[in-house]
């Protein structure tokens, strides 16, 4: 259905002769599917509160394991929690510190 409703928008807004250039949506995957195989040409992002919402539970589930596995020691719950942000960017190892 949201493939489907998506082609009706972006035929309609072909005909109103408007250029598409970016297009903002969840992640659904046909929808990524049809953005990459039929219209390469725009730009396609996943909606912020679609990725927040799938990190969101990743995220607390690591602060909460951080505070249970270092023993109290601070400086390992501070590496800890550094590296669920370079997992967020695509780093995953090499962390550094305590929790190398």
């Amino acid at each position: 259905m949201e493939l489907q409703d998506l082609k009706r928008c972006l035929a309609l807004l072909m005909e109103e002769g408007l250029k598409l250039s970016h297009l903002v949506t969840d992640r659904h995957s046909q929808l990524k599917a049809f953005m990459k195989r039929d219209r390469s040409d725009v730009i396609h992002w996943f909606g912020c509160w679609h990725i927040a919402k799938e990190w969101a539970r990743s995220v607390s589930n690591h602060i909460y394991w951080c505070a249970a596995s270092s023993n109290g020691d601070g400086d390992l719950v501070r590496d800890q929690l550094v590296s669920i942000l370079n997992h967020v960017t695509n780093m995953h190892e090499g962390h550094g510190g305590k929790y190398a």
